[in-house]
């Protein structure tokens, strides 16, 4: 669990390595809540894991503020504040596999 934490990335990147604040390998179970996350491509990239994210604040994250691929459970995002031109709360993507 990562509760009432400030998150800030030194760079954010469009394209390239990873750029996450939070990476969720297969099999993790993370739960966010209370955060303050800004300066990352997402604020968290799940691949396989399972995710719940609530009452968060995402600032300047690209396209979606959480990223979560392949999860085997549904994932429980809500009352997330988020900014940023066109950025959405959650996209959810199937596995790569």
């Amino acid at each position: 669990s990562v509760m009432n934490t400030r998150i800030e990335g030194t760079a954010l990147r469009k394209f390239g390595p990873p750029n996450y604040g939070i990476w969720a390998l297969p099999g993790a179970k993370v739960e966010l809540t209370g955060n303050r996350i800004s300066g990352w491509r997402h604020a968290l990239f799940g691949d396989g894991a399972a995710i719940t994210a609530h009452d968060n604040t995402v600032e300047s994250a690209i396209g979606a503020a959480f990223r979560i691929r392949g999860s085997s459970v549904e994932p429980v995002v809500s009352g997330n504040r988020v900014s940023g031109a066109g950025v959405k709360e959650l996209l959810l993507e199937k596995s790569a596999k």
